[in-house]
């Protein structure tokens, strides 16, 4: 799938997810709503696991200087993901997962890491 124009260009898989979870919501399959104001960076494998991405602290620093708060990444991006201050870091395993999540809204179900604790002490 190619998106354009695209500024800046996107490179790697890190988009993977928001690709996926755009057309789920386009055809009704998550609700849309739920899509805004959160930041999703994952590598997607065909079996629907989501891999880590490299940058993801980078990444996440520049959005949450443009405001959003909320990010969803792999699991194993979870932890460099929470360095960002002020950024609430939802970490899943599966695109299963993420769409129960923006279904229900509930982060019951996933681990969730939020760097405003750590660096509020």
């Amino acid at each position: 799938m190619q998106i354009t124009p695209s500024l800046p260009p996107e490179r790697g898989s890190g988009a993977d997810l928001a690709i996926a979870l755009s057309v789920l919501a386009a055809y009704g399959a998550v609700p849309a709503v739920a899509l805004a104001g959160v930041m999703f960076c994952a590598e997607l494998g065909l079996a629907g696991a989501l891999r880590p991405v490299p940058g993801v602290y980078a990444a996440i620093t520049a959005v949450a200087e443009g405001g959003i708060d909320t990010v969803i990444v792999a699991a194993g991006d979870a932890a460099e993901a929470a360095l960002v201050p002020g950024v609430r870091v939802i970490a899943a395993q599966t695109l299963t997962e993420v769409t129960a999540w923006l279904r229900s809204g509930s982060a019951d179900m996933l681990v969730v890491h939020d760097g405003r604790e750590l660096f509020s002490r």
